[in-house]
């Protein structure tokens, strides 16, 4: 199949081209199913366990192959075909959750096939999100993946509005299973939606699997030695270590601390979504992201002062409109950071770089592990509290060690190096 250089497209709205429309579709309706899912278990773990630390055990399961398997989807996906990729991954996904259904139909309450099931769905995450994000910079070429990434984000966003509401919802009242239903059906509708997309195939250089290993081993240490995509990794490694592990644990919080029932728990976790889905939504139709890196690193920053503040607080309305600033401020995180690698990079090493961020999203496990060994002593709220002010720490350094890159315009980030 004939492709276009990424160059060679005009710049123009992400959105313009029909077939990222339709990759958009399908992407909405699996974010949708993964933020209700993280919910879903989350809830059935503490229902059935009554333990944090059982809630964060099997986060940690989810989470764990994007660290383990990164480097290798990377580099699957710059071999094989990416839509193909992506199909297998949602029969994986469909396949692991009736099996999750059976389980909870028959009440088979055991932590650690529960926890085995989820790991295979983190195995799917792991895999789509080289090819499906290469895949994007495909259709819409370098100049338009920064658009891509906000309208992309957008979709994610939503989905962590729609996906605890509806996890909230269908809990109160059937129960898990309705809620894993449910959570299915977006799936296979998502699947259907991507058997009519058309993806550009670019050529791939056919590599030996020692060669590919090289390759691999090679664009780590392009990136590592990269001021601006190592700056991409240490923002990553920080927020997914000490940030994102409070998202599984909002049931916790909810049930815990503000001592609210599933609705409002679901409207809770709901908050960062709605503000996330602001924050990209302006940024998609109307904004330009003429400093991708200050609105990175700036946005992260803004965002743990809010969860920090959020951590400190028992009054629900408080706590539900300081996550929906923190989801707003970390627009910034979520938009750019594949924007910039993909920026920078050049195309034939797409999807290696984005296992290389994989990687660094990979190290939630170990945010998993500290937030629950913390909030199993002292609780939740202490966790957090401890979390993000570590995290603070870290940027105000990061903030003054990288002041130079700060003001690079993206034009400054889109490279034509190659690796071989």
């Amino acid at each position: 199949m004939s492709t276009r250089l990424a160059d060679d497209i005009n710049n123009k709205r992400a959105f313009h081209f029909v077939e990222f429309r339709k990759l958009w579709y399908a992407g909405w309706m699996w974010y949708q199913a993964r933020m209700m899912e993280i919910i879903t278990t989350s809830w059935l773990i503490l229902d059935i366990t009554g333990s944090q630390w059982n809630v964060a055990i099997v986060a940690l399961f989810r989470a764990l192959p994007m660290g383990l398997l990164s480097l290798v989807s990377g580099a699957v996906s710059d071999r094989f075909n990416r839509k193909t990729i992506m199909q297998v991954v949602q029969i994986m996904n469909i396949s692991s959750l009736i099996l999750l259904i059976g389980l909870v139909y028959f009440e088979i309450n055991n932590l650690i096939i529960i926890s085995i099931v989820v790991m295979a769905l983190g195995v799917g995450w792991s895999l789509d999100f080289p090819a499906r994000r290469s895949s994007t910079a495909d259709i819409v070429g370098s100049k338009n993946v920064s658009n891509a990434m906000f309208v992309d984000m957008a979709a994610l966003t939503g989905s962590s509005v729609l996906g605890p509401l509806w996890s909230g919802l269908l809990i109160n009242w059937k129960g898990a299973i309705a809620a894993y239903i449910f959570i299915l059906l977006l799936v296979v509708i998502g699947t259907i939606i991507l058997q009519f997309i058309r993806i550009p195939n670019p050529e791939k250089k056919i590599e030996k699997f020692k060669d590919l290993f090289i390759s691999t081993k090679n664009t780590a240490i392009y990136m590592l030695k990269n001021r601006i995509t190592r700056l991409v990794i240490t923002v990553t490694i920080i927020a997914n270590v000490l940030f994102f592990p409070f998202i599984p644990m909002v049931p916790v919080f909810a049930e815990t601390v503000l001592l609210v029932n599933p609705v409002l728990m679901g409207l809770l976790g709901a908050s960062f979504g709605l503000g996330n889905v602001i924050g990209s939504t302006y940024l998609g139709t109307f904004g330009k992201s003429t400093k991708p890196i200050k609105l990175f690193i700036f946005g992260t920053t803004t965002g743990f002062l809010f969860l920090l503040a959020f951590s400190v607080l028992e009054l629900y309305w408080a706590c539900w409109f300081l996550l929906f600033f923190a989801g707003l401020a970390m627009t910034g995180f979520g938009s750019m950071q594949s924007a910039i690698t993909l920026m920078t990079v050049s195309s034939n090493i797409r999807g290696k770089a984005l296992g290389v961020i994989g990687v660094a999203i990979g190290t939630a496990p170990i945010g998993l592990l500290i937030t629950g060994i913390i909030s199993g002593r002292f609780g939740i709220e202490v966790a957090i509290t401890i979390n993000c002010s570590v995290a603070l720490c870290i940027l105000l350094f990061s903030l003054i060690f990288y002041r130079k890159e700060l003001f690079l315009e993206d034009s400054e980030l889109i490279s034509d190096q190659k690796l071989n």
